[in-house]
């Protein structure tokens, strides 16, 4: 009888320590996993912004240029007042 409790014992022990592990090999990778996406969102995010900031600054030039060239005051007034929607679209 001992003999069979001791045997049950170190069966449940192993089973017990194979478990732990690989929650503990799982929690690792999920951690480390999280960690990852999180430096990548980052990434993503503040490429997201350059390109945003790089855009913004592109047609805002344009629109300057386009309204020095026209010839009346009312239409370089009508496309300048575009520009706050633009400035307001990146900011």
């Amino acid at each position: 009888m001992d003999d069979l409790l001791i045997m049950s014992s170190m069966f449940s022990r192993e089973i017990h320590s194979k478990y732990f592990a690989s929650r503990l090999i799982l929690g690792i990778v999920v951690f480390l996993w999280s960690i990852a996406s999180a430096v990548a969102f980052t990434l993503f995010y503040m490429l997201y912004k350059w390109i945003s900031l790089i855009m913004t600054v592109m047609i805002t030039t344009l629109i300057i240029v386009a309204a020095l060239k026209l010839p009346t005051l009312n239409e370089k007034t009508l496309i300048l007042s575009i520009l706050p929607t633009v400035l307001f679209g990146y900011f």
